[in-house]
């Protein structure tokens, strides 16, 4: 999500800072190795310079600028465009997958589709990849429909739940450097141990100490935790989940290591 978002407002001021100069203009291409085609590219407004007479050939090339100029070269060549084509449903899933984050997914209980073979065999991965993140589901019939075209709404409520399932996914349970914990005596013959889940960039979260267990001066913490899923409204914002628990002295000192064990 925030690779979303950060990308939308590069966009914005790729666009909002982008000057429209006649070629001769630029003081900064009299010399330079790519001059025909800079040239030919302003010329046919495919890119802009970054001020009034300066083109910086050599400036870094934002992820931004570059979709912006797939964008203009496809508008500019009016035969090969495809921006007006209809999308099909393993089309989609291809290009959210291919700009997702994470692609590591486990498959719990994978489904297979009645009519994979119909399926691109190039697309495949993402139409999977997508189904295990709950973005989209077969019909009745067990039959993905791959060539069938998507309607605006159904891809707003694929798109929808793309960005409910990043922002859980960016939490993981077996994340264990998120866990801290605190050992301290407070009495002659018991420690207490603090432990803290977080912060995380929703609320929502919360963490139990099951158990402890002790052995040859180690302390092992079982934990559950728990996660917000994708549609659901949390009441509380709670980013950082805290557990306490009692232990005895014995066997172990205020030195002694604490490992987490998550058993969800």
């Amino acid at each position: 999500m925030k690779r979303t978002i950060s990308l939308l407002l590069v966009i914005i001021m790729v666009i909002m800072n982008v000057y429209a100069s006649p070629i001769e203009k630029f003081t900064d291409i009299d010399n330079h190795w790519a001059k025909t085609e800079i040239e030919y590219l302003v010329s046919n407004k495919i890119i802009s310079g970054v001020s009034e007479t300066k083109i910086a050939p050599d400036q870094d090339l934002k992820y931004a600028e570059w979709q912006i100029m797939i964008d203009r070269m496809m508008q500019f060549n009016k035969e090969t465009a495809w921006q007006d084509k209809i999308i099909t449903r393993e089309q989609a899933m291809q290009m959210l997958y291919e700009q997702a984050e994470n692609k590591n997914i486990t498959w719990t209980d994978k489904i297979v589709y009645r009519d994979e073979d119909k399926i691109d065999s190039s697309y495949v991965t993402a139409v999977y990849w997508a189904t295990e993140l709950g973005l989209v589901k077969g019909g009745l019939n067990g039959d993905f429909m791959p060539k069938k075209t998507l309607t605006r709404a159904e891809g707003m409520v694929i798109m929808y739940r793309h960005i409910k399932a990043s922002l859980v996914n960016k939490e993981t349970t077996t994340d264990l450097s998120k866990f801290k914990t605190k050992l301290e005596s407070i009495s002659d013959s018991d420690y207490q141990i603090t432990l803290t889940w977080g912060p995380h960039s929703t609320g929502g979260y919360s963490v139990v100490i099951n158990d402890v267990v002790v052995n040859s001066g180690v302390i092992t913490l079982n934990v559950s935790t728990y996660s917000p899923k994708a549609d659901e409204v949390v009441t509380q914002a709670i980013s950082t989940a805290t557990a306490k628990i009692i232990v005895s002295k014995e066997g172990i000192d205020a030195t002694s290591p604490i490992n987490i064990n998550v058993i969800n």
